[in-house]
């Protein structure tokens, strides 16, 4: 997994600029962090309601 990950972003370095790479990477790391947080977002809502109800 990482060293597809690197490889792909070594060949779009290879392709175009690095800051087009770069850019690439934030997008699939926000795209990551977004689909976690949507994913926990309604466990911690479960937990407050939980923690309320107690």
């Amino acid at each position: 997994m990482q060293e597809s990950l690197a490889g792909t972003i070594a060949a779009i370095a290879n392709l175009r600029s690095r800051r087009c790479a770069f850019w690439l990477f934030m997008f699939r790391f926000a795209l990551l962090f977004a689909s976690l947080f949507a994913l926990l977002r309604p466990q911690w809502h479960l937990r407050k309601i939980e923690g309320a109800a107690v």
